[in-house]
C-alpha cells in the first residue's frame, strides 16, 4: 500500500490526512503535455510561469482520491526536476475559470487544492520543506471536462527583484515607504506628515480637490486606475479581480507571501497602482488587510495628536467621505 497524503493550504497552516491506494492510478511517467523543466529553489526565474490548458477527461476524485477534485488530463501537464535550496515550493494558478491543482511529489505522495487562501476559484499549494526530485504537475478543472486557458506558477513565495513592493513583511520591518515606521515618522510620500501637509498626489489636499488619478473626483467618475469603476470591471494590477487571482503587485498573494521587491506592474512608490490602494483604503471601499493596517495607525494618531487647524479639516473631510462613500 502507498501512502497519500491531502495538502489544503489555508492561510496559517496545513491539513494533512493519510489514506490507501484507489485500484487504478494517474499515469505520472506518461509523457508531459507542457514539457519538463528544471527547477533550484529560491533561483531565478521565480517565479517559473507555464501557460497551459486547464482541464481534462479523467476525474482525478475517481482516479486518485475523493479529496483531489477536479477534472485533468492522463498526462501530466508539466514536470519539474526540482533541487531543493532551502525555500518553501509554491504552486499556483491564474485562470478566470475555476481551476484544481494535483501535484505526485518525488515520494510518491499526492498534494492537492481546489481553492487556495486569497485565490478565489484558483488553487495555492505551498510544501514547506519541499524534497529534491520529480513532480508531476496536473492543472485541472472543477465541474466540467472542458479546457480552459490558465497559467501555472511554480517558486518560492517570494518576488524577487529590486523596487517597491506590497507585503506584509515589508509593512511590519522595513523603515521606509511604504512601511509602518515610515507612515508614522517619514516626510515623504506615504506618510501621515505628507498625508496631512502635501498638496499633491497622495495628499488629503489633492484626494480632495485634484482631478488626477488619486482624487476623490477621479475615483468617481474615471474609468482608469484608481477609480471604483477599474476596481469593479478591471482586470490587471489594482482590480478586485487581481487581488483575488493575482500573484503581483498589490495582490493578496504578494500581500501573505512577498518578502522582498518587484517593480513590474507599475509597483512603484507613487505609481496609479499604489495610489489605487490609498484612494480605495481611504473612502472605505476596500476591505483588505493593507488598508486596516494604514487604517489603524491612522486613527492611533488621530487619537494620539489633535490635528491643528487646518489639518482637523482634513480629518473631518476624510471622515465625511468614508461616510459618503459607504452609502
Amino acid at each position: 500500500m502507498r501512502l497519500w497524503k491531502w495538502l489544503s493550504a489555508s492561510g496559517a497552516g496545513l491539513a494533512l490526512l493519510a489514506g490507501s491506494v484507489p485500484c487504478s492510478a494517474q499515469d505520472f511517467d506518461a509523457s508531459p503535455n507542457y514539457g519538463t523543466v528544471t527547477l533550484r529553489g529560491g533561483s531565478a526565474p521565480d517565479p517559473h510561469r507555464v501557460a497551459l490548458q486547464a482541464g481534462g477527461d479523467i476525474d482525478a476524485a475517481a482516479r486518485i482520491d475523493q479529496r483531489c477534485v477536479g477534472f485533468i488530463s492522463n498526462a501530466p501537464d508539466l514536470r519539474v526536476h526540482y533541487v531543493a535550496g532551502g525555500a518553501p515550493l509554491v504552486l499556483s494558478v491564474t485562470s478566470p475559470a475555476d481551476t484544481t491543482l494535483v501535484v505526485n511529489a518525488p515520494d510518491g505522495r499526492w498534494h492537492c487544492n481546489d481553492d487556495g487562501a486569497g485565490a478565489g476559484l484558483n488553487p495555492v499549494l505551498r510544501i514547506e520543506r519541499p524534497a529534491s526530485g520529480r513532480y508531476e504537475i496536473w492543472v485541472g478543472r472543477y465541474g466540467t471536462r472542458a479546457l480552459h486557458e490558465a497559467q501555472l506558477e511554480i517558486g518560492s513565495g517570494r518576488i524577487d527583484g529590486g523596487g517597491w513592493i506590497l507585503s506584509e513583511h515589508r509593512w511590519q520591518n522595513a523603515t521606509d515607504a511604504p512601511s509602518r515606521h515610515f507612515l508614522r515618522n517619514g516626510t515623504a510620500p506615504g506618510s501621515l506628515h505628507y498625508l496631512l501637509n502635501g498638496t499633491a498626489a497622495g495628499s488629503f489636499h489633492f484626494f480632495f480637490n485634484g482631478g488626477d488619478p488619486g482624487s476623490h473626483l477621479y475615483f468617481r467618475n474615471g474609468t482608469g486606475i484608481g477609480s471604483l469603476h477599474y476596481w469593479r470591471h478591471g482586470t490587471g494590477p489594482g482590480s478586485q479581480y487581481y487581488w483575488t487571482h493575482g500573484t503581483g503587485c498589490l495582490s493578496e498573494y504578494l500581500w501573505r507571501y512577498g518578502t522582498s521587491g518587484n517593480a513590474a506592474n507599475g509597483c512603484s512608490a507613487g505609481s496609479p497602482v499604489i495610489e489605487t490602494l490609498l484612494v480605495l483604503c481611504l473612502t472605505g471601499r476596500l476591505d483588505i488587510a493593507p488598508c486596516g493596517e494604514i487604517d489603524a495607525v491612522l486613527q492611533e494618531e488621530e487619537l494620539r495628536h489633535t490635528p491643528p487647524s487646518p489639518d482637523r479639516d482634513y480629518w473631518r473631510r476624510l471622515q465625511e467621505i468614508r461616510r459618503s462613500a459607504a452609502g
